[in-house]
């Protein structure tokens, strides 16, 4: 006769077994061809999943609402019936969260509502076309990254401060150009972190709604390591990079960001090349 225990133990083996599986692929995602190199990976989980007979998720990656200065500045006068550019904006924390934080909501539920209303067919990155017909072809079930206001509102932020870097440059004021492109690494560096945390919590999320699930994502290179949060909080984590990330990968402003986003200390003879 089987012990309490034993049938115990048995059980919950059987209900690990049925645990989700958070996967993330990590490759370039700046040319078509990106793209066509992560699909074999993908299709390779796709495959695993059907096997296991688990659901798929698929998060589609974005930092926020895709909306440049120009357009910041036109939403502002036809709502608020002011004229400020994003730069004056951003040096008025006021202002900051009482006009941008409602420009950011106004385009991230549009975004949000059309993706939910006709999946990945609202996705309109022309370089992620291989990945949308991908996904229309398999008939995949897709939700969007949440992106937090504060992670955008410091890519913009980042933005401006590049935009002035290299205009003192082409003005000859090298050190006031460095201060700024520093600021701009600065902030990047902020959006990456905070937009990591809200992910890792969304996707955290997303398994009490979906506990048995193999929810799958694409992330860019800067985010490699994302998934090693989600294992501290014990959720099952596989990931597989596309290529070997190096040096020549990078721009040099990523690779920067790469190396700070790491902990590597940048020395004082490469900060004064």
């Amino acid at each position: 006769m089987e012990s309490t225990q034993g049938s115990e133990r048995r059980r919950v083996e059987k209900e690990d077994l049925k645990r989700g599986v958070f996967v993330a692929i990590y490759c370039s995602h700046g040319h078509k061809k990106d793209y066509e190199l992560a699909l074999p990976y993908l299709e390779e989980i796709i495959q695993e999943a059907e096997k296991e007979n688990r659901e798929l998720l698929l998060i589609l990656e974005q930092a926020g609402p895709s909306i440049s200065a120009e357009e910041i500045t036109r939403e502002i006068e036809s709502i608020f019936g002011i004229q400020l550019s994003t730069g004056e904006l951003l040096r008025n924390e006021k202002l900051t969260h009482e006009v941008l934080k409602n420009i950011f909501d106004i385009n991230q539920s549009k975004v949000t509502k059309e993706v939910e209303e006709r999946g990945v067919k609202a996705v309109t990155n022309i370089k992620a076309e291989p990945l949308i017909e991908f996904i229309l072809k398999h008939g995949l079930a897709v939700k969007l990254e949440e992106a937090p206001f504060e992670a955008w509102l410091d890519y913009q932020r980042g933005s401006e401060f590049l935009k002035r870097g290299i205009s003192l440059f082409l003005q000859g004021e090298e050190e006031g150009s460095l201060e700024c492109l520093e600021k701009s690494v600065e902030y990047y560096l902020e959006a990456l972190k905070t937009r990591d945390n809200a992910f890792r919590e969304f996707i955290a999320g997303l398994f009490t709604r979906f506990p048995t699930a193999w929810i799958v994502t694409l992330r860019g290179p800067l985010h490699i390591g994302i998934h090693k949060g989600l294992e501290k909080n014990g959720i099952e984590t596989r990931s597989m990079a596309v290529e070997e990330f190096i040096a020549d990968t990078f721009s040099p402003f990523e690779l920067l960001t790469f190396r700070l986003y790491n902990g590597e200390e940048i020395s004082s003879h490469e900060r004064s090349r």
